[in-house]
């Protein structure tokens, strides 16, 4: 999605509004008629609200984090998410981790670090607001993953009636500048309908039948992507931080894989 946003020429905001348009309409096409209002008024709702209020604010916080350091420091400690969502879950669901899972968990956490230390080491105050940023979305974003796999409901359902609430939220902060242009028409379709419907009804499925360690650690490979996708298509070189803590996290999801 990073390399969709950089071609888009639209605002962070301008980019997220748009693709929480877009999905909504998708999947309000997607269910059947009377699925698309009915949840307004149940109990299931209250939840859903929430998590459409912390998407929201992930929105927020990422953004602000984008304006105030550089595409590293906001992207890398995003990643966090799955940290929290390990420490949350005991906690809110009463999971108890699988003790074989616990090594794989520290490596990918100690592979993520060590991609973090070069940011770390090179900070102003800015750049710790913006890392500071980053990390509040990371964790809005862990509580909408937890609160999905409370209702256990479905995907499509959840999904939909989030990204409706996050988007009437961040409504009044839209302000849209005029440069919508058929690339960025095409662009935020992509990202709205691949990058968020698809994406995001994919992944609170998964949530309903994995177990939350399976969950962190394979999280962790969202960084190793992301620099990836920098190498190839934008020629960002990779660092040798970026190279150990990568193999470190694709080391431990093979092997979680191979294992289950």
């Amino acid at each position: 999605m990073g390399a969709f946003a950089r071609w888009s020429a639209l605002s962070p905001l301008e980019l997220s509004f748009f693709r929480l348009v877009s999905a909504t309409l998708a999947l309000f096409f997607l269910l059947p008629r009377e699925q698309r209002f009915s949840y307004f008024y149940t109990k299931e709702y209250l939840l859903i609200s929430i998590a459409g209020l912390l998407f929201a604010l992930d929105t927020i916080f990422y953004f602000n984090a984008f304006q105030l350091t550089t595409l590293g420091n906001a992207v890398l400690p995003y990643n966090m998410q799955p940290v929290f969502m390990a420490l949350l879950s005991p906690l809110i669901l009463k999971e108890r981790a699988d003790p074989r899972n616990i090594f794989l968990f520290v490596l990918s956490l100690l592979g993520v670090g060590i991609m973090l230390l070069p940011c770390l080491l090179k900070l102003s105050y800015t750049d710790a607001a913006g890392i500071g940023f980053s990390l509040g979305g990371a964790f809005c974003l862990s509580l909408v993953a937890l609160i999905a796999r409370h209702l256990q409901m479905n995907a499509i359902i959840f999904v939909y009636y989030t990204m409706f609430t996050a988007s009437l939220i961040l409504l009044p902060f839209f302000k849209f500048a005029g440069r919508l242009g058929l690339k960025q028409l095409v662009i935020a379709a992509v990202v709205g309908l691949i990058h968020t419907a698809l994406a995001y009804v994919l992944y609170y499925d998964s949530l309903r039948t994995i177990r939350i360690e399976h969950v962190v650690t394979l999280s962790y490979l969202i960084p190793v992507v992301a620099a990836l996708t920098g190498l190839l298509i934008f020629r960002e070189p990779l660092n040798l931080h970026t190279i150990l803590g990568g193999l470190l996290i694709i080391a431990s999801g093979l092997i979680l894989i191979f294992r289950s």
